[in-house]
């Protein structure tokens, strides 16, 4: 396993994120085998929200996580998220409603990383930043951050945290993957990283933010269960990973994916993850794989170097060739015409 920080946090990190949203636990069925398998090979973060089942992955995890070193474990989890009639939940009393819900479920008295899971603009950056920091000093969570967020927003927040001595976002979730996110279906708004030529990426970068990606192989757009010349017209699709990845382009990227795969002898979704781990961003991929198989196939995601792939995975060539062709073709300066007087 590789690992990296998050500034404000005294623990190492794994670079792959074990994601706690899935059918096992988010139906309150134990999942122990494959959260200590994920964990004897490395993984030390686990990823979840009090939405997530509506309460009841947090308690699946939290049976095991009793069980383990707390200290050797990051915990990671969200509150706020817009309610089920999708009205959003982002004030104080939510917050803390959330977190003392997770901490009794969790069996644990604090998370490393709490994060709002959804952002609400009507309400100033300085009353979020006040309340989160208040969650700090109850010494419910050590680090804050926040999950699909503007940059604006973002920045706005961290500028008043420098401000005033508070403690700022140190973390960010966005969709973040080799296929794009077409559109977004849930309650709220997403952010996403477009590429490693956007706005996004590069404040993630210039500004030490960690970036958590979710939905890291696209919800399954990118497992490799779908090849690119059955799914161009998408009905072989589920409908929820239609509804987000469904596009030209993404068809075109899951092919590149494939054609990377066979030339280095791997697999659609360890290119896929590769694609993130090999970013000059510090970038952790959230998988939610429920399967040994799975788990330690994703893992080999670390050791694959395909740098010098990133641009083709991104299209870089064909986003030149459409520059190119939407340029207007330069002519020669006519002469001036004079006439006698």
């Amino acid at each position: 396993m590789k690992y990296t920080t998050i500034p404000g946090l005294n623990k190492k990190v794994s670079k792959i994120v074990m994601g706690l949203s899935n059918d096992i636990m988010n139906n309150g069925y134990d999942n122990d085998d494959n959260l200590t398998f994920a964990f004897n090979n490395g993984i030390n973060t686990f990823d979840c929200a009090r939405v997530y089942g509506n309460g009841k992955s947090e308690e699946s995890f939290g049976r095991w996580l009793v069980r383990q070193r707390r200290d050797q474990i990051v915990v990671v989890t969200k509150c706020c998220h817009p309610n089920i009639f999708g009205f959003s939940r982002v004030n104080k009393k939510s917050a803390i409603k959330d977190i003392e819900a997770s901490l009794r479920a969790l069996k644990t008295s604090y998370v490393d990383v709490l994060l709002l899971h959804r952002d609400n603009k009507k309400v100033p950056v300085s009353t979020i930043v006040d309340f989160m920091n208040d969650i700090i000093k109850l010494g419910y969570t050590k680090t804050i951050g926040v999950s699909n967020w503007s940059i604006e927003r973002i920045k706005e927040a961290n500028e008043y945290a420098k401000e005033n001595n508070l403690v700022p976002f140190t973390v960010s979730s966005p969709n973040y993957c080799l296929a794009r996110l077409v559109n977004f279906v849930f309650p709220g708004e997403a952010s996403y990283i477009s590429s490693n030529e956007s706005e996004e990426y590069n404040y993630y970068k210039e500004n030490d933010i960690r970036v958590l990606a979710y939905s890291a192989l696209g919800n399954g757009f990118l497992s490799g269960k779908y090849k690119a010349a059955e799914i161009e017209d998408g009905t072989k699709l589920p409908k929820l990973t239609k509804a987000l990845f469904y596009s030209k382009d993404n068809i075109e990227r899951l092919r590149r994916a494939e054609e990377v795969a066979k030339e280095v002898n791997s697999s659609v979704s360890i290119v896929s993850l590769a694609y993130l781990l090999n970013q000059e961003l510090e970038v952790c991929p959230i998988i939610s794989a429920t399967s040994y198989k799975h788990i330690g196939e994703n893992l080999g995601a670390l050791d694959l170097n395909i740098k010098d792939k990133l641009d083709y995975l991104d299209l870089k060539d064909l986003k030149e060739e459409k520059t190119k062709e939407e340029e207007p073709e330069k002519q020669e300066p006519k002469e001036e015409e004079t006439s006698e007087v």
